[in-house]
């Protein structure tokens, strides 16, 4: 008899396509683990820029009043956009700041990536300190 103690083609052939399935398994969690670090990154960019912006307006630098779609000079990819209302017959005042990301290249509101939205209620004492910028709410 024989002794075959090499690997035959069948078995080489086997072990190839155990790798080029894991191999290809590997390179999509990697895709997917880009995308969700992508997305996590926009996401904290989001909250510390809506942070800002409403700690800016109820601190007094920037005036305690509705705008619509500026841009934040920090970041130009993104736009921001602050609504006040009057929560009757409440004695307080809704400050809603939202920014959204661009698209590469766009400028119009239409083509925004992502909305985020960060909401405080301040009562119209401190909204009026706010404006007088004597001292800032919390």
């Amino acid at each position: 008899m024989r002794n075959l103690a090499g690997i035959s083609l069948l078995e080489v052939l086997l072990a190839m396509g155990i790798l080029f399935g894991s191999l290809a398994v590997l390179s999509q969690l990697a895709s997917i683990g880009i995308s969700h670090l992508n997305r996590a990154e926009t996401t904290t960019t989001a909250i510390r820029l809506c942070q800002n912006k409403l700690g800016e307006v109820l601190a007094g630098i920037e005036p305690l009043e509705s705008v619509d779609d500026q841009p934040i000079l920090e970041n130009p990819d993104w736009n921001y956009s602050v609504e006040v209302q009057s929560l009757e017959p409440l004695p307080l005042t809704e400050v809603r700041v939202q920014v959204a990301r661009l698209s590469a290249g766009e400028d119009n509101p239409s083509s925004r990536r992502g909305l985020y939205e960060l909401v405080r209620w301040v009562s119209r004492e401190g909204e009026t300190m706010a404006r007088e910028g004597s001292r800032s709410e919390r």
